[in-house]
């Protein structure tokens, strides 16, 4: 996406919590990431604009919403789009990790980013950052099926995690 005249930087982005899901465009700095939005403690709410609701009690549009970031369950940014670095920028710091999550009634399956020689598992026992990223993602929920390049999904929203080796 293009970034707006002020250096600030729109992101197409779904949003699914307990409570219902949405879709919107989120604004952020061009120096950040969704992901960074997401982990920050200096805002409790996430904003989104020019929002439609799939499945909520709110309505089926609103202009801007703010949603409690410790009611996320997961966000995905379906485009191309999604200010994920690209793998060669990983290269010798971390690996991948394919897992499977079960996140309230859906199963996310992507790629987790762990330290070289790490394992998934570690990640869980965190307290922060809030939200752990995924990347080459396939959502499979109520909705039917989803991909993404990117994921992030609340910690404590996830109810396990199943790490997926190559046969």
């Amino acid at each position: 996406m293009s970034g707006l005249s002020d250096g600030r930087v729109p992101r197409f982005v779904r949003i699914v919590t307990e409570d219902g899901s949405l879709e919107g465009t989120h604004v952020t700095g061009t120096a950040l990431r969704t992901l960074d939005d997401l982990n920050s403690t200096a805002q409790t709410f996430f904003t989104v604009r020019d929002v439609r609701f799939a499945k909520s009690a709110f309505g089926r549009e609103a202009p801007a919403v703010a949603v409690n970031k410790e009611s996320i369950l997961f966000l995905a940014e379906p485009t191309e789009d999604s200010g994920v670095p690209p793998p060669v920028a990983l290269a010798g710091r971390h690996e991948r990790a394919a897992v499977l999550l079960a996140v309230g009634g859906y199963r996310i399956r992507g790629d987790v980013h762990v330290p070289a020689g790490g394992q998934p598992f570690p990640l869980l026992d965190r307290r922060e950052p809030r939200f752990v990223a995924l990347t080459s993602a396939m959502i499979d929920g109520p909705e039917g099926v989803l991909e993404a390049p990117f994921v992030a999904v609340r910690r404590d929203g996830i109810r396990f995690l199943r790490e997926i080796f190559a046969v």
